[in-house]
């Protein structure tokens, strides 16, 4: 798991996989009302999330070690 830029955006890698989280969607909320994403923002995210390939991992890793350096 590392940071993948400024913006606080997170890389995870997982099982031969690399999932990104954008900050957006993990920050605190103002308030403990808004703390439980209501059903239809779940089910966008399920749809929306990205299983990331061999080849889009290397060239994230290689980004992530230029930045590193």
């Amino acid at each position: 798991m590392c940071f993948l830029n400024n913006n606080a955006d997170i890389l995870v890698g997982h099982i031969g996989k690399v999932s990104s989280i954008l900050a957006k969607d993990y920050k605190p909320y103002e308030t403990m009302d808004l703390a439980k994403p209501r059903e239809e923002d779940f089910k966008k995210f399920i749809l929306d999330r990205a299983v990331v390939t061999e080849k889009i991992f290397m060239k994230l890793k290689t980004q992530d070690d230029d930045i590193r350096r």
